[in-house]
């Protein structure tokens, strides 16, 4: 992949192009998005080509470095305005989300050609029941039953609660870096308030040098966040924290449900690729309103400039 040293040089190389060219913000939104639009390329039998690019392709810009990747692309859309050519997509992340009416939380865009995801992230597309079941059926089928994913289905208003209320008490105490990875099955417990956060827990973020009473924020967080619908709360979990998190609920699940000990962990935090190369496959069945603003995205690339 070619690298350009700032966003004049990659400015120009977008024009010469003869197809339209599509920034994100890293590999993880280029693979979910070449792939969407592969699908539905073939499915729809329009043959349609565009470039997606990774921000990091603009290498050496001395307006970049002291941003992150999607500030960085909010000042290249602001910068490069009049390419035609060039259309965004960047991560909600928190930004214009009311907490106190989550169900008006709506797709939203900057410009017209800078969309947005639905949600915090590219993954929040699939936090769903279905998205899950339909990975653990495909990577797990000699371990688990029938009658275990029932009791998921069962369970995952729960879980989705508890992945959005961890989310947000790590955004409150500002230490979502320092529990990357840290939340495991072993930390959560099944209460008549469904799935919570053991108080030891906080233990182990002390040990990430954070005194963060984590376990006292998520509390919180889950009394307030009660009587959210599942749809609403998918889109407001952290991406890479949720999917830990609805993972560590679901391998808790397993646990208590006598799946085989030794699925438990890679039920936890296996099959990572594999995992990738399915939740991407598997929005591609979404209906339009879920999987916002994709199709819009690919619509824009499919008009004529």
């Amino acid at each position: 992949m070619s690298k350009y040293r700032d966003i004049k040089s990659y400015n120009l190389a977008v024009k010469v192009r003869t197809t339209k060219t599509v920034l994100v913000e890293g590999v993880t939104d280029k693979n979910v998005i070449s792939n969407f639009f592969l699908v539905k390329n073939f499915s729809d039998n329009v043959d349609c080509r565009c470039t997606i690019d990774a921000v990091s392709i603009i290498s050496n810009e001395p307006e970049l470095t002291t941003l992150g990747n999607r500030q960085r692309i909010i000042h290249i859309s602001n910068k490069l305005s009049k390419n035609e050519k060039l259309g965004y997509l960047i991560d909600r992340e928190w930004d214009n989300v009311d907490f106190q009416n989550l169900g008006a939380l709506l797709p939203t865009t900057l410009t017209e050609k800078t969309f947005v995801t639905r949600g915090h992230s590219i993954e929040n597309y699939w936090f769903s029941c279905d998205a899950i079941i339909s990975f653990l059926q495909n990577s797990f089928p000699t371990f688990i039953s029938d009658a275990f994913l029932r009791r998921l289905q069962e369970n995952f208003p729960s879980i989705i609660l508890f992945s959005a209320a961890f989310s947000l008490a790590a955004k409150d105490g500002s230490v979502i870096s320092k529990l990357d990875d840290l939340l495991g099955h072993t930390d959560i417990e099944i209460s008549s308030r469904g799935f919570v956060i053991k108080k030891c827990f906080n233990a182990k973020l002390l040990d990430r040098n954070s005194n963060f009473d984590i376990v006292e924020a998520f509390d919180y967080q889950l009394t307030a966040l009660q009587g959210e619908s599942c749809e609403a709360l998918r889109w407001i979990c952290h991406g890479h924290l949720g999917e830990q998190a609805i993972r560590a609920c679901v391998a808790c699940l397993a646990l208590t449900s006598g799946v085989n000990g030794s699925a438990i962990c890679e039920i936890e935090r296996g099959e990572k690729p594999g995992k990738f190369r399915h939740d991407s496959k598997h929005i591609t069945t979404y209906n339009r309103d879920t999987v916002a603003p994709l199709n819009d995205l690919l619509s824009w690339v499919r008009e004529a400039t």
